[in-house]
């Protein structure tokens, strides 16, 4: 396996991804089209152009001297083109991975989400992510008291929007656009952190039949600093969740908060009601719970897969 860049055809902006992802269908995390990885192309130098031939003198009734060959001139030296794009700024963030990140866990977004704060927290380095025009901007570069807007990316960048700030931390710590849980991080729980931001719903996009999620884009500074508070509660909720499912307590079920609040009694022993707001609240902890189990499942079913393919890989070589 290999990685290498390529071009969103919609938006343009650059991306990574590996060799065995080429043909996925993917969600591009910049203008959110259904795109395909596709197969990386080899940069080759054009081949240079023959030299025109030159018109045959016309016959003269004396022959004439030969013209001398002219000297040949001195090559000149070969240049290198540099075709990779230049590295984002860190701003100081040493990079936590040195190979490419395949797999988001709960603990990992919960770093990427104080790190965005580190960036855009004291508003010195924030920008808000839609213009007056309502023109999406993701990072930006000052210029004479003026934000110029630029592509995700962009080394020149100073300034991000919430949105760009979480872009600009995942290329520095290596994330690939195809990692499990970037594209639910950025198209399902940012918005809904967004929603509680806004105090619509609540994490966990508990909206009206047809309500759209809030844009995290048209938030204020304030409102951003909020979005990171909701979405630090809501993966510390879902630790908390798979960290009481997988400690059995003595003569319960695993099943932990939901069991808790179906057998919770009085001193007396008597059974204790709940209400439906409370049992479908901790319905919805425990389904989050079960599928964090099954994501880091799955990373473990992919992380062996790729140790089998290099062992194949490895015999057959």
């Amino acid at each position: 396996m290999s990685a290498f860049k390529f071009n969103c055809p919609s938006c343009d902006a650059r991306m990574a991804a590996e060799t065995e992802h080429i043909g996925m269908e993917i969600d591009c995390p910049h203008c959110s089209k259904k795109i395909k990885v596709p197969a990386p192309v080899a940069v080759e130098k054009e081949p240079e152009k023959p030299a025109a031939a030159e018109e045959k003198p016309k016959p003269a009734p004396a022959p004439a001297k030969p013209a001398a060959k002219p000297a040949a001139a001195a090559p000149a030296e070969d240049e290198v083109p540099d075709t990779d794009d230049p590295p984002p700024s860190d701003f100081g963030l040493a990079p936590l991975e040195e190979e490419q990140v395949a797999s988001l866990s709960t603990e990992f977004k919960i770093k990427l989400t104080e790190e965005v704060r580190e960036i855009i927290g004291d508003g010195s380095r924030w920008v808000k992510g839609r213009d007056e025009a309502g023109k999406q901007v993701i990072c930006a570069r000052m210029e004479g008291g003026s934000a110029v807007p630029l592509p995700p990316g962009d080394a020149s960048a100073t300034h991000f929007s919430v949105i760009g700030a979480f872009l600009h931390v995942m290329a520095v710590r290596h994330v690939m656009v195809t990692a499990d849980g970037r594209s639910r991080m950025l198209s399902t729980e940012i918005p809904d952190a967004a929603d509680a931001a806004k105090g619509i719903g609540g994490t966990g996009g508990q909206r009206r039949p047809g309500q759209k999620a809030t844009d995290p884009l048209t938030l204020d500074h304030d409102e951003c600093l909020k979005l990171l508070d909701a979405l630090v509660k809501m993966y510390n909720d879902l630790l908390d969740v798979r960290i009481a499912a997988a400690k059995p307590k003595e003569g319960k079920s695993s099943l932990g908060p939901l069991v808790d609040l179906l057998t919770q009694k009085d001193e007396n022993g008597e059974k204790i009601p709940y209400e439906a707001a409370d049992l479908g609240l901790t319905l919805l902890k425990t389904l989050q719970g079960a599928e964090e189990r099954i994501q880091m499942l799955e990373a473990q079913v992919d992380g062996m897969v790729r140790q089998i393919d290099m062992l194949r890989k490895a015999a057959e070589e």
